[in-house]
């Protein structure tokens, strides 16, 4: 222990014994405390924050913190992170003391520099632990039908700021706390509208919201840590992790397994190995300190190691972990209260079980255990108690952050240089991205996910050999010795989820949320892994990666491949300058090389295309006025259902419009009353997302929901789509909707898998090996082997799709008329997560078929090509399967 050390740490204490008192703050702290006066959060919004049926808008928590920020300039600074999908500002409030507020940049810089490890001698590090404060982010509102956050923000803010309790001016004098009062403003408004158009109904207590809270992706901002797409979880990464670089990090939450008050760690298995223990010990330490405080507070019903796992990227407590930061998740119940409105559960009606298949063995909601030893009975339960608990969870962690801030500062800097260290001895020692690709610009889309993401990208400079094989200059290199090695690990090896068992043989528990996300193979990027050191002259990557394109030949006619992702943006945005496309009907020879079906044929001038080029990083080969065998392609006008049952939490409803609108499909979404009674034939392509079939038939019950929102697609809906199909339109059903076409439309495809129970096939969101055929237009483009995100575990049954006979049996010449695009490899189909049976079961089936119906088609795909803007490998099966029925049939067309 070092004499700094103990000098600093000793002083105080030994100054208080001398003088025989507590400790106090200083003179001039308590004279400034004295003086302030800040307006409560009831001043400004009009009533105390939790009250019954009252919910704050965005507009007034930004007022309210605008208001702190101008009355306490000397602890309250106000910044704008960013802006939001629907460009509201995402505000970030900074609380400290008076003397850190003024030297904000220096503390900032010391939590950065602490955080990355980097050229920093042990003594240098010490100096800047004793010299530097605990940074704790707290950030609510992430799920908008979760109301408490913001409320609860008013009153952590309120108290932090004026308060004059002893554990608040420690946190005040050691402690710089970041709060976000609302990361997703689009979600609370979209919550709040829905909150008064059923207050005062029948259905205030019952109904949930009819649509996701996020306009696009919904609770799944909270999934987008691993690819960083979404402009809120983009913006707050950037504070997360580029720029403050806290300590500790509490994602604020309202999903307790009922009837338990809030979830706090320690988490459920399973641990996920990337995780340094260092920062899990510190994960379990902050739970305890959160816990100690409940119980300080009588505050009931606090539970533990229960649902919530230690696996997945995607959450941003979860990501937080492998950036080496204490990542904490908050779970506050909701029930029996709902919305901002009140609720009762009488004590005899507690549940005997938690009902949950991750709940430890013994863990019963009427009885203490270890990690639930204070049950809550029952009784009332507000909106103010939901925004009280997690006020005080906020405050557990910020007290603790606190009193041991050494040592946090202390802990992010040691798992940093560890890792670095680890990286220097290799195994690995570097990735490799080399720029020749199947789709180039992909790995671009991955140099800056990884980025975004915090981790170093480095960029050669010249040629250099690595684990035996050459490199051109240009090739991208992610060096495993840095502070984030732990992030390039998760994101870039494949996932091995443990085999979790109830009991011997018994049902898979899966995790959390899924079970595999590598990006280079959902991508369909290359990476090579580098064991041993090597040498190369490179330079850091410090702005984004860039590919230009070009257009090089002579035109008129232009040639561009399918290989590329971003041709179809291209595709759109030729459409829009009025640029005419067709499609190679055969494989061809033009401009010296050889191009297959399905190629773009571009007959246009290159003032046009130039443009598109350089900013697509796309490229166009002019082969002059060369013949061509290819179909005219029209601009398709796509339908997107969406559907008013939303209970699954599966937005792949969102995840379609929001690849759609990114890549510039015109759409529109479609309700259950425009398929029902709707003229479709403005459309070519409907597209039906991931959804049980059950639900899109039926829907919501009446008496459930508002009238306009009952009932499903019904027999008059499927009647309505089938006939749109049959005239020559396209349906595209994803994953379990697949079902809903196979039953309505009668196709002769079957789930060969409908009774195999869970513990013969369990495949809980991993990527699996696929096999595409490329002279199919709808894998037009694709490699011969890839891989697709594919579900199947105990609550969604997903399929493997066989071919039946159809119902004429005695007709041995019966016919079926399908065609395959995809099959999932005849073995060893698991590429990342976790997989039981799915080598027997799946391997071989088809994983897209397209089975034509009258005049058009039905394209089943049984994976989700869309999936979270991460399975970018089979964005090109989601685009072509919508342009079949946009390709002009019966004509040639010789360009």
């Amino acid at each position: 222990m070092s004499r700094v050390f103990l000098i600093t740490f000793l002083c105080p204490i030994l100054i208080v014994v001398l003088q025989g008192g507590s400790w106090q703050p200083s003179t001039q702290a308590s004279a400034t405390q004295a003086t302030l006066t800040v307006p409560t959060p009831a001043s400004v919004i009009g009533w105390e924050p939790g009250e019954d049926r009252k919910m704050v808008d965005t507009e007034q928590l930004a007022e309210y913190f605008r208001v702190l920020a101008a009355a306490a300039p000397d602890r309250v600074v106000l910044t704008e992170i960013g802006r939001s999908y629907e460009g509201r500002p995402l505000q970030m409030a900074i609380i400290s003391g008076e003397e850190n507020i003024r030297d904000l940049a220096r503390y900032k810089e010391i939590s950065h520099k602490l955080a990355l490890a980097k050229d920093l001698s042990e003594e240098e590090a010490n100096a800047l632990v004793q010299e530097g404060k605990a940074v704790i982010l707290i950030d609510h509102g992430k799920d908008g039908n979760e109301p408490a956050h913001g409320e609860s923000a008013l009153l952590l803010a309120h108290h932090l700021v004026t308060s004059d309790d002893e554990d608040v001016r420690l946190i005040r004098q050691n402690a710089i706390v970041l709060i976000v009062p609302c990361i997703n403003p689009d979600g609370r408004e979209r919550a709040l509208t829905w909150y008064r158009q059923i207050l005062g109904t029948e259905f205030e207590m019952t109904a949930r919201e009819p649509w996701y809270d996020h306009p696009m992706i919904g609770h799944e901002g909270n999934r987008d840590n691993v690819i960083l797409v979404s402009p809120e979880m983009e913006a707050l990464a950037k504070v997360n992790w580029q720029e403050w670089n806290p300590q500790i990090v509490v994602d604020q939450h309202q999903g307790a397994p009922y009837p338990a008050r809030i979830f706090i760690p320690p988490f459920q298995e399973a641990l996920n190995p990337n995780i340094s223990p260092l920062t899990h010990r510190g994960i379990n330490l902050v739970g305890s300190a959160m816990a100690m405080r409940f119980e300080r507070e009588g505050k009931t019903g606090v539970i533990s190691r229960a649902s919530y796992t230690t696996w997945a990227n995607g959450m941003v407590d979860d990501s937080s972990k492998f950036h080496n930061q204490i990542g904490i998740l908050v779970e506050t119940q909701q029930r029996p209260a709902r919305w901002a409105s009140p609720g009762f559960t009488p004590p005899e009606s507690i549940p005997k079980s938690f009902n949950n298949a991750r709940m430890p063995i013994g863990m019963v909601p009427d009885a203490p255990s270890v990690f639930y030893p204070n049950p809550w009975k029952g009784g009332a339960w507000t909106f103010r108690d939901q925004a009280d608990y997690m006020t005080t969870a906020a405050m557990g962690a910020i007290e603790i952050g606190a009193q041991l801030k050494d040592r946090w500062l202390r802990t992010i800097y040691q798992v940093a240089k560890e890792n670095i260290e680890k990286g220097k001895n290799g195994k690995p020692f570097a990735w490799v991205l080399s720029p020749d690709q199947w789709d180039s610009g992909e790995a671009i889309e991955l140099v800056n996910a990884l980025r975004r993401g915090a981790v170093e990208v480095h960029q050669a400079t010249a040629p250099f050999t690595a684990g035996g094989k050459s490199y051109p200059a240009g090739t991208y290199i992610i060096f495993a010795a840095q502070a984030f090695r732990s992030v390039a690990l998760d994101l870039l090896e494949p996932q091995h989820h443990p085999d979790l068992r109830a009991s011997p043989g018994g049902n898979p528990i899966p995790p959390y949320d899924q079970s595999g996300w590598t990006l280079p193979i959902g991508m369909g990027v290359q990476v090579d892994r580098i064991d041993q050191p090597f040498q190369a002259q490179v330079e850091l990557e410090t702005a984004p990666a860039v590919r230009t394109g070009a257009v090089t030949g002579q035109g008129p006619v232009y040639l561009l491949s399918t290989r590329e992702n971003a041709s179809f943006k291209a595709l759109n945005q030729l459409w829009t300058a009025g640029v005419a496309v067709s499609r190679a009907a055969s494989a061809f020879d033009a401009g010296g090389r050889s191009w297959p079906v399905g190629t773009f044929v571009v007959r246009g001038e290159e003032a046009k295309l130039t443009p598109i080029a350089k900013s697509l990083g796309v490229d166009f080969v002019g082969v002059g006025q060369t013949s061509i065998n290819a179909a005219r392609l029209n601009r398709p006008k796509v339908g997107v259902y969406q559907s008013w049952l939303v209970v699954d939490h599966n937005p792949d409803e969102g995840w379609a419009r929001w690849v759609l609108e990114k890549y510039g499909y015109e759409y529109k979404s479609l309700q259950d009353k425009d398929i029902r009674t709707g003229d479709l034939s403005g459309f070519t392509a409907i597209i039906l997302p991931d959804q049980e079939p059950m639900a899109i038939l039926s829907g919501h019950r009446p008496g459930t929901m508002p009238p306009e929102y009952v009932g499903g697609l019904g027999a008059e809906g499927s009647a309505n789509l089938k006939r749109f199909v049959e005239r020559g339109g396209t349906l595209v059903a994803i994953s379990l909707a697949s079902g809903f076409a196979m039953e309505q439309f009668g196709l002769p495809i079957g789930n060969a898998v409908e009774d195999v129970p869970a513990t013969e096939l369990h495949v809980p969101g991993s990527y699996v090996r696929t096999k595409f055929d490329s002279t199919h237009a709808i894998a037009y483009g694709m490699p011969p082997e890839g891989a697709v995100m594919y579900f199947r575990r105990q609550a969604r049954r997903q399929m493997a799709f066989e071919i039946v006979t159809p119902a004429a049996a005695n007709d041995k010449e019966a016919k079926v008329d399908f065609s395959i695009a995809a099959r999932f490899a005849d073995e060893n189909l698991l590429l990342s997560g976790w997989e039981v049976g799915a080598d027997r079961y799946l391997a071989g089936t088809p994983a897209v078929i397209q089975v034509p119906v009258g005049s058009g088609n039905a394209v089943l795909i049984n994976f989700r090509p869309q999936y979270r803007d991460q399975a970018r490998g089979t964005f090109k099966i989601f685009f072509n399967s919508m342009l079949i029925s946009s390709t002009e049939k019966g004509r040639a067309v010789t360009e």
